[in-house]
């Protein structure tokens, strides 16, 4: 009915009609009041106020009009158009977007919802109180789809579906249980005041309009919206629905008149949810530009996240964005009430303003939410908002309110005071501490440290990673009470290190792990600021995987276990360094430390024992409480660790016992660490949990969170959590068992126990621990409880960790405080051993207190160094850390032992009654020192020898000195515990004489120690100049003087001599000046003087000898035994050789002391053993030893002269060199050596050198001895029976000496902790890998088995002799080791690809990929881009491998073979039937496929002019195998089986030679006529290209004619080999390289060659980029003569074997042709290779072409004849085409369409090819049945 009305109106508009327009204005305007106001009152102005008389403004009143159609129920259709083109028909879109939020749905309908509030809110102005109620009953503008009618305000006030809203219950329950409150009030509210009820009976118009009009939004809107999202959370994942339960929601909250645009209604004329934050924006200063409100601005933002969370079914992510939406709802709800407050305040009761209403309603609105958190502030709000008080509004004054307001604010989940804004100057951030029933009370207000949790918590409910990101950077809630700034997460890392946390133990334990951790060494941050480092990296990585709102969640937790855990250390730490000071003071914030720990550990808005509130640690902890036990008003640790605080404030803080107790300090430290320790329960139940879900990241964040506690206490624990939880990944749940055993087993190591942590859920039992440390030390059974004695040697592993990193004022911290080990309640610590005053009940303390002048020697040592005190002010880091570790294992450790031991002997000799375990606790104690915790339980100590104490010692020098036992450790060790063991049994049986004795034996063994150190740093320190900062010259210092007081008393001029040499630092320009000789000489003198000191007892050292003087003489000799001339017996019988070759086996006592030298900073020392060699003596012929040393340099360094033939190293070398012959600036020969040195200079990791020498020099030196015995082999077959190279034995040697050089001495079989060499290298990768299966790794079996099985070969009578193949027989073998010898490279390379070990990459890279090279070039040149010449990143992981695993293969490996490590998956399984240039065969004929790896690697052997390698290969073959026996290319140009090809005896006749190609390939090798003078350029393409093109398709066609033969046998067997061989056939044209979309170009056969071709010639398919038409056109011929195989028919194979022989002579006819062009300006005798190839390219198709015409043929002959003294192309190029031209007219079978044109010439008579004679016909299929040529064309094009 308004259609008409609205007509009328354009109408009279149109014609100027006044009082018409005013007349349907009225008709048609009013409605527009209630769905458009802004429409509304521009055109009631326009048209009714105004009047309309100006005819200019018809188009903007039109505009209006039309964009009002929609309110009114109408369409621009309904309307039509006026006057044809004066109003043309409007077109309005029809956007579903709302406020700038795009709906999936339409929800249009619901959003007009909107209209029936404005509307109803029109009629409570008019006092149309039926009117407004029906309107709520009935609705009256929103009709979803689908519905009969429309939806009702107030069915949404009484659905069903706000039960889904998990908050509605305390609506419900606050309204007293009604179900329908918003219902119940609207009803009252809507009722005249005569029918109302309480608490509406007497309450205003304007009152009762305001609760309607603020009601509606903020309770039915705000509720219905909420269940939309929860009824989409519900849905998530399950079907669409979830898309409109969204929209919906978006639709209740904004509604339609809001419009689509962002910032909602310009005019702010909305009238639901959105618009009261709209409204009420500027009055709390939160509006944007645009005016409208942050908040609203915040919910379209996180309703679009929520849309995407959606679309990925990322539901958990989708509920918590829900909640966070929930929250920022509830904003405007509270400032509506803070508003509405200050407007009431001073107003008395009764009094009518309308502002109480509104008041009113928001204020019940929230009070739900609040009275949960906070019941009493809810009252004070409830009580001064109330509609009808019982006093004056307001009463408390809106300060009140505000504060309450503040209280409940800190306490809602989700909702962040910022957001709040301030009113009236009144900052709702400033609110009170949690409430916690600790007892704790702050001395000072500390609201801003507290705050530093709300940060977290806006972190977890940021709507996307940048405003995460932003609030962790840059801060949001906490400010700096010295400045204005925002302190943020961020600072508690990057600013913490000036704040003095590099003094701090736990912080330097960590960085000290972090270290290592690929995300912190792939930074150029420093590791110090690791915890931003780590977070940021999270951020990174969630930017990547497009800000998934659930892991935003992460980064929040991820700050909180690295950045807030470790400030709240950093804070305790803070008052422990404070008490020690003298007082525990306020700092530069006016805070005390303790305090601020507190506020950090607990967080703003944390409740007591709620696991929901809060955001930081205290939260945590309840957290996994519920996972680890009950929960029922507070965890146990938070419990615990608040009874920690509340001591050290009552014991510190209210008293003044740090200034009244100097000592104080130390109690003080004990309880910091308890807490610490208490502080890590929930990150290992955090961790737990975590592996326990396998949740990959979250175990890798909480793993560093945890570990790097283990790293100071156990190595070996933390070496295997950090490598399977952080280099690994931890993605297999598989290892969940054994991981949680290694964390349970360091618990006592983190100070935490079993009970601590708890049993997980009814998974998992509380851990038990065994309890033998209290009993067994090393084997040693102990009378008393000494396990806190023993974990004093923590203190110098975390010393150590301190001193490697420079934090000298952190071991300084820890060595005159102690850290673990505890006695009479405070810690223990080694300044305290070093300065006891019980050191004088040793004997010889006074010699050694008279040698220093000075009581505390030990500790002013120690002190000078790391007070950086002269001598050492001047000393290297290095230097500083081998000097304080040693002098406190030789000298502290070494004297508090002894006063242990003779602290017993003092109470044997009182003889007072006392228990055994009184008796021998002394006794103990002084093993519990020499002995140390890390050693463990066993005998023999710890197998992984971490141990740092006295004990560790002696088995880290046994086998220097060869006195080590058959476990390995020292025999001065067992010698220590016999007398220890003998002493206590003395000691109990009150011998006090025979425990003296003991004791004194115990000194001297102990002495052994320090005896054998003091000589082993005399032979590395020796010359090393006084410049050097090598840490050796300090420890040798140190050792020396641990043994100099001694040394002393007994005869002081040599001791003085020895103190000269070995001094630190050097009075002279070097060390050990006098030589390494006169210490031996010196100490054997002295040691021959001594009563108690034994030479046999310190041993030998290997090369050097020993200090036992012999009976003719004074002076030691240095040992220069020959070995005798007998077998070797290496590694203890893993391998008997049948020659002496100890001195090749010694190579690894090389690597050994290299090794060490590295480790311990003397890469001089490490590089001098590397070139000049110390213990792998030479000998002559008859083992006389001539002086020289064998070095693994000159295994590199000789390599060009030694290996210039062999193959392997030949590839590697043209892998590596760039175009100057170059690996980095040095000639690629020696890429080993240059590597080496390299690693010489890269200190991390320090053993990367001698890793290198071991992967590089002596791996390929292996493969030189290896080759070597097969060429003396084979030249001994081809020489006279009495060639020099006849000799078995050599031979055999040979054998020997590659046994020797692979297994090293001091190897024990299968053991990966003994030996140094590539057999040790295998055991440890290869049990990664779990290949060891039956105690040795599978590889060494192999290797042990191919080296046994080759000496057998060369061993047996006449071996190589004449004729003999035993050299054929050799080269197989010698190729299995190889490949076996590459596997454990592979595997270190995939290792440290997975632990990110950059260093180790490199080296490994450079050991595999050049192999590569040889058989796959593009996956080597993509490896050698990025893990060679590149930087490689751990996000090129995937990528890597599957380019290293796709070269299995080619190498002769498997996946089976190589293993599997932590997920790296691989299966090649399939690569047998991989296509071959698009053709899939039948059947597996990948290994003849392979052979053209021979025709790659000899390519590459020419052009490094290997030609002895090339030969071989071509002769032998290296890479196709026909089942057992290998194939050669020699086989296939000799073939007599070629005869089966039609055109072979045209060859042979051509030539007059039935190997024709075989003599040109030799000729080229000898350069023989007429090759006498080639270059090496034409060499190559004579060689190669003769393979490619003479011998390789010749011998292809065998195949398939052989297939023809075949095909006509009736017998089912004759039709499988026939398929076998059409596929071989195929395998030798295509080959195992080649790709079918040619992108790669590695192809080297006929199939790759054609696409070289095609882009010269315009023959490449249109359709396959490089493809050419001749390749296409062979695979379609392959796949048709296969499908005719299948249907036997025969007849159209021979047809297809025809096509495809014709099509071979196409690529040849185009490299003729290409080569002729590139020669025809060549002048005679010139060297290029192009006249070579075209020579090649000629002969091999010169016999087809002279059967067809004899003419072209002599024309081809005489210009691509390869004759040095006359020019190339004498005729010029045309005349060479126009005979290749004539050629193909006469030649059946090959279309010149095909060979294509080159430039302006075509092989085409006329070029158009019309005439061509042997066309070829489209037929192809014709023979085929209709079924298999279906079948065929399905399988062609799927391949392609």
């Amino acid at each position: 009915m308004t259609v008409p009305l609205v007509q009328s109106l354009i109408h009279y508009l149109k014609e100027e009609s006044e009082n018409y327009i005013l007349l349907y204005g009225l008709a048609v305007i009013p409605p527009l009041s209630g769905c458009n106001p802004h429409v509304f009152n521009q055109l009631f102005d326009k048209l009714i106020l105004t009047g309309y008389s100006d005819s200019s403004q018809f188009d903007a009143v039109i505009d209006l009009l039309q964009s009002s159609y929609s309110c009114l129920g109408i369409t621009c259709q309904d309307i039509g158009s006026y006057g044809g083109s004066d109003v043309p028909e409007c077109l309005h879109k029809k956007s579903k977007d709302m406020v700038g939020f795009i709906s999936s749905t339409d929800v249009r309908q619901q959003a007009q919802i909107d209209r029936d509030m404005l509307q109803i809110q029109i009629f409570m102005e008019m006092e149309s109180y039926g009117a407004a109620i029906n309107h709520y009953k009935m609705g009256y503008n929103s009709l979803p789809s689908g519905a009969n009618s429309f939806l009702s305000l107030q069915d949404l006030a009484t659905s069903t579906n706000r039960a889904i809203v998990p908050s509605y219950s305390l609506y419900k329950d606050y309204f007293q249980k009604d179900d329908n409150y918003a219902d119940t009030i609207l009803m009252n509210a809507m009722t005249k005041s005569s029918s109302s009820i309480a608490p509406f009976e007497n309450i205003s118009f304007d009152q009762r309009l305001n609760i309607v009009q603020y009601c509606l939004p903020s309770m039915v809107i705000l509720m219905s919206s909420l269940a939309a999202l929860y009824s989409a959370a519900s849905n998530c994942g399950k079907d669409k629905s979830a898309f409109g339960d969204l929209d919906e929601a978006v639709a209740y909250w904004a509604g339609s008149i809001e419009g689509n645009n962002i910032g909602g209604n310009m005019f702010g004329e909305g009238a639901s949810f959105y618009a009261i934050a709209y409204d009420i924006c500027d009055d709390f200063d939160i509006c944007t530009q645009t005016k409208d409100s942050e908040v609203n601005v915040e919910l379209v933002l996180l309703f679009g996240e929520a849309k995407k969370m959606l679309g990925r079914s990322s539901c958990d992510a989708f509920t918590l964005i829900t909640k966070k939406i929930e929250s920022f709802m509830q904003i405007p709800l509270i400032q509506g009430s803070i508003y509405f407050a200050r407007e009431m305040e001073g107003l008395t009761a009764g009094d009518n303003d309308g502002v109480i209403g509104a008041g009113y309603i928001l204020t019940n609105s929230i009070l739900p939410q609040c009275k949960s958190v906070d019941e009493e502030s809810a009252r004070i709000i409830f009580d001064n908002l109330d509609v009808t008080p019982t006093g004056d509004h307001v009463k408390d004054g809106s300060k009140a309110v505000y504060d309450a307001f503040a209280e409940c604010i800190a306490k809602m989940d989700g909702i962040n005071c910022e957001d709040i804004g301030i009113i009236s100057e009144y900052d709702f951030c400033s609110m009170s501490t949690p409430s916690l029933s600790s007892g704790y009370k702050f001395s000072t207000d500390l609201t801003q440290q507290l705050n530093i949790a709300l940060d977290i918590r806006d972190m977890r409910f940021s709507m996307n990673v940048t405003t995460a990101r932003d609030i962790y950077l840059n801060g949001r809630n906490s400010r700096y009470s010295s400045s204005s700034d925002l302190r943020t997460l961020s600072d508690f890392s990057v600013l913490g290190v000036e704040e003095g946390l590099l003094d701090e133990p736990f912080y330097n334990m960590y960085v000290f792990t972090m270290r290592d951790v690929p995300t912190i060494k792939g930074s150029d941050a420093s590791e110090y600021m690791y915890a931003d480092i780590i977070v940021n990296d999270v951020f990174d990585e969630l930017e990547k995987s497009f800000g998934d709102f659930f892991d935003v969640n992460f980064a929040a937790d991820t700050a909180v276990a690295l950045n807030v855990w470790m400030h709240v250390v950093h804070k305790l730490y803070e008052a422990v360094y404070d008490c020690r000071s003298g007082e525990i003071v306020s700092n530069k914030e006016g805070n005390i430390s303790i305090d601020e720990a507190v506020a950090y550990y607990v967080g703003m808005g944390q409740k007591q024992g709620d696991a929901t509130s809060g955001s930081s640690l205290y939260n945590l902890a309840e957290k996994m409480s519920a996972y680890f036990g009950s929960n029922e008003v507070e965890s146990d640790i938070n419990r615990r660790i608040y009874a920690l605080f509340n001591e050290i404030q009552g014991s510190y803080l209210l008293k003044n016992t740090c200034k009244d107790d100097k000592s104080s300090f130390r109690r003080l430290h004990l309880l910091v660490n308890k807490i610490v320790s208490l502080m890590t329960v929930p990150l290992v139940q955090s961790l737990i949990h975590n592996m326990y879900e396998v949740r990959e990241n979250y175990v890798l964040m909480y793993a560093l969170a945890v570990i790097p506690q283990i790293a100071g206490c156990d190595r070996y624990s933390f070496r295997n959590l950090f490598e399977e939880l952080v280099l690994v990944g931890y993605s297999d749940s598989s290892k969940f068992e054994q991981v949680l055993i290694l964390l349970q087993e360091s618990y006592t190591c983190m100070g935490i126990t079993c009970h601590d942590v708890g049993p997980y859920l009814d998974k998992i039992p509380e851990c038990e621990l065994p309890t033998l440390g209290a009993e067994v030390i090393v084997g040693y059974t102990v009378s008393a409880d000494i396990r806190e004695e023993a974990k004093l040697d923590r203190d110098i592993l975390e010393i150590k960790m301190f001193m490697e990193l420079e934090s000298y004022g952190a071991a300084l911290n820890h060595y005159m405080m102690g850290h673990n080990s505890v006695k009479d309640d405070i810690y223990r610590s080694l300044h305290d051993l070093a300065t006891s005053p019980d050191l004088t009940l040793v004997p010889n303390f006074a010699t050694y207190k008279k040698y220093f002048n000075d009581r505390n020697y030990a500790d002013t040592i120690i002190q000078n160094v790391l007070r950086n005190s002269a001598p050492f002010d001047d000393a290297s880091p290095d230097q500083r850390t081998e000097t304080v570790i040693f002098t406190l294992q030789t000298m502290v450790l070494y004297m508090y032992s002894l006063r242990c031991l003779y602290k017993s002997l003092s109470i044997c000799l009182d003889g007072e009654a006392v228990t055994h375990s009184e008796l021998g606790k002394s006794f103990d104690e002084a093993l519990a020192y020499w002995a140390g915790s890390m050693e463990g339980t066993l005998s023999g100590g710890d197998p992984y020898h971490d141990g740092v104490s006295l004990y560790a010692l002696g088995y880290n020098v046994c086998d220097d000195f060869d006195t080590c036992n058959a476990s390995g450790d020292a025999q001065v060790n067992d010698r220590l515990l016999a007398a220890f063991r003998k002493g206590k049994s003395a000691l109990y049986e009150n011998d006090c004489s025979s425990l003296e004795e003991n004791i004194s034996s115990i000194s001297s063994l102990m002495q052994i120690v320090l005896i054998q150190l003091t000589l082993y740093y005399a032979v590395y320190n020796e010359n090393i100049l006084s410049s050097d900062s090598n840490g050796d010259t300090a420890a040798g210092s140190v050792v020396t003087m641990s043994i100099l007081p001694e040394l002393d008393a007994i005869d002081e001029g040599l001791s003085n001599m020895i103190s000269e040499n070995m001094r630190f630092p050097p009075k002279t320009d070097e060390y050990v000046s006098d030589g390494k000789e006169a210490i031996f000489n010196a100490i054997a003198s002295i040691v021959d003087k001594s009563e108690y000191l034994d030479c046999k007892s310190i041993g030998k050292m290997s090369g050097i000898g020993g200090v036992c003087i012999p009976e003719e003489g004074n002076e030691v000799k240095i040992s220069n035994d020959v070995p005798p001339n007998e077998t070797s017996n290496i590694a203890d019988g893993l391998y008997i050789s049948s020659s002496n070759v100890d001195d090749r086996a010694a190579i690894a006592q090389d690597v050994k002391a290299i090794s060490n030298a590295l480790k311990s900073g003397n890469a001089r020392l490490a590089k001098d053993i590397y070139e000049g060699g110390l213990n792998s003596n030479i000998y002559d012929a008859v083992g006389i030893n001539t002086g020289e040393k064998r070095s693994l340099a000159g295994f590199s360094k000789e390599a060009q002269a030694k290996m210039n033939q062999e193959s392997t190293f030949n590839i590697f070398r043209y892998a590596l060199q760039d175009s100057y012959g170059n690996y980095m600036d040095e000639p690629a020969g020696k890429y080993a050596d240059t590597f080496v040195n390299f690693a010489f200079s890269n200190t991390k990791p320090k053993a990367l050198a001698a890793d290198a020498m071991v992967a590089l020099n002596l791996w390929m030196y292996i493969s030189h001895v290896l080759y070597d015995t097969v060429t003396k082999c084979e030249a001994s077959t081809n020489s006279s029976p009495m060639g020099v190279f006849s000799s078995s034995g050599a031979l055999a040697q040979a054998i020997d000496e590659a046994a020797a050089f692979w297994i090293g001495d001091s190897q024990q079989t299968g053991d990966s902790r003994t030996g140094h060499l590539l057999y040790a290298l295998t055991e440890k990768i290869g049990e990664s890998f779990g290949q060891d299966t039956n105690g040795q790794v599978l590889v060494n079996t192999n290797i042990l088995k191919l080296l046994n099985n080759a000496k057998s070969t060369v061993t047996f009578v006449n071996a190589c002799g004449p004729r003999s193949n035993t050299h054929l027989v050799l080269r197989v073998i010698v190729d299995k080791i190889i490949i076996q010898m590459t596997i454990p490279l592979i595997q270190n390379l995939l290792y440290n690809l997975k632990v990110y070990d950059a260093g180790r990459v490199k080296l490994y890279a450079l050991s595999v990929v050049p192999l590569i090279a040889g058989c796959n070039p593009s996956s080597y040149s993509y490896l050698k881009a990025i893990l060679i010449d590149g930087e490689y990143h751990a996000r090129d992981f995937s990528d890597v491998v599957k380019a290293l695993q796709s070269s299995y293969s080619c190498l002769g490996l498997s996946c089976s073979e190589i293993g599997t490590y932590n997920g790296i998956a691989c299966d090649d399984r399939n690569t047998a039937f991989v296509s071959m240039g698009g053709y899939l065969p039948t059947h597996n004929v990948m290994e003849h496929a392979k052979i053209d790896i021979d025709i790659l690697q000899i390519q590459i052997f020419m052009k490094m002019r290997a030609y002895g390698a090339a030969k071989e290969c071509y002769m032998y073959g290296r890479n196709s195998y026909r089942g057992d026996e290998r194939r050669s290319l020699r086989d296939f140009s000799t073939s007599i089986y070629r005869q089966v090809i039609p055109q072979y005896k045209t060859y042979t006749q051509y030539y007059d030679d039935l190997d024709y190609a075989h003599t040109l390939i030799l000729q080229a090798f000898e350069e023989e006529p007429p090759f006498s003078y080639i270059s090496s350029d034409q060499k190559h393409e004579i060689v190669i290209k003769t393979l490619q093109h003479m011998v390789m398709g010749m011998y292809a066609l065998r195949g398939l004619y052989d297939a023809n033969n075949l095909c006509s046998m009736e017998d089912d067997s004759s039709n499988t080999k026939a398929e076998i061989s059409w596929d071989e056939g195929a395998a030798f044209l295509i080959g195992s390289l080649a790709r079918e979309d040619n992108k790669l170009g590695d192809g080297v056969l006929l199939y790759s060659f054609a696409n070289e071709m095609c882009p010269f010639f315009d023959t490449c398919t249109k359709w396959r980029s490089g493809v050419s038409r001749v390749s296409k056109e062979l695979v379609t011929l392959l796949y048709a003569g296969q499908a005719e195989l299948e249907s036997r028919n025969c007849q159209a194979l021979v047809k297809t074997t025809n096509e495809i022989n014709s099509l071979l002579y196409v690529p040849l006819f185009q490299g003729a042709l290409y080569y002729s062009s590139m020669n025809q300006d060549l002048a005679a005798g010139s060297p290029e290779g192009t006249r070579a190839a075209a020579f090649i390219f000629s002969r091999a198709i010169l016999p087809v072409i002279n059967v067809a015409d004899r003419t072209s043929a002599s024309v081809i002959d005489v210009n691509l004849d390869f004759d040095s003294n006359y020019k190339p192309i004498p005729d010029g190029l045309e005349a060479v085409f126009g005979a290749f031209e004539t050629a193909v007219q006469n030649m059946d079978g090959v279309d010149c369409t095909d060979i294509g044109s080159f430039g302006t010439m075509n092989a085409c008579q006329g070029g158009s090819g019309s005439e061509s004679k042997g066309k070829r016909s489209g037929a192809r299929f014709i023979g085929l049945s209709h079924c298999m040529l279906f079948v065929t064309l399905i399988l062609f094009h799927l391949v392609w």
